[in-house]
């Protein structure tokens, strides 16, 4: 009894992490792509949460979850670069979860979502930082060169 109370949480909990990493704070998008991402941490987490309790090879499980990925993914053709990668890190999200390392998931997904929603501004920072340090070495060269 308290096995299908755990997977029940189990499968809830992968739902939400999967509408959580399908969310997209652009209001013009309106799609159904954070279904999408639910419908797939759901598969992944309920699959593999039987097939762990029932004590079948993880050979099985890799197997299974290859075939999942590959059916999801060859439909997927019209979404760019990084809703696929919200969809892998979503399936990777309800392996993890179907294992039943349950607050990894959550932590892991709130800092992909997090990266994932606000990647322009990490980027700008990371190139800023880059333009910064030429700069400083073109300075550098420019001093060695007046002692001279």
């Amino acid at each position: 009894m308290f096995g299908l109370i755990s997977y029940i949480f189990k499968i809830i909990i992968s739902i939400g992490a999967g509408y959580i990493i399908g969310y997209n704070n652009n209001e013009d998008e309106n799609s159904n792509f954070q279904l999408f991402t639910s419908l797939t941490s759901f598969l992944f987490a309920s699959f593999t949460g039987i097939l762990y309790s029932l004590d079948s090879g993880f050979t099985i499980i890799g197997l299974l979850s290859i075939a999942i990925l590959y059916s999801l993914l060859k439909d997927v053709s019209d979404y760019n670069l990084l809703d696929k990668y919200k969809i892998i890190f979503s399936a990777v999200c309800g392996l993890t979860i179907g294992f039943g390392f349950v607050f990894y998931s959550i932590i892991i997904t709130l800092l992909f979502s997090y990266i994932a929603n606000n990647y322009d501004i990490i980027s700008d920072l990371l190139l800023s930082s880059k333009n910064k340090n030429k700069d400083d070495d073109k300075n550098e060269l420019d001093l060695n060169d007046e002692g001279m």
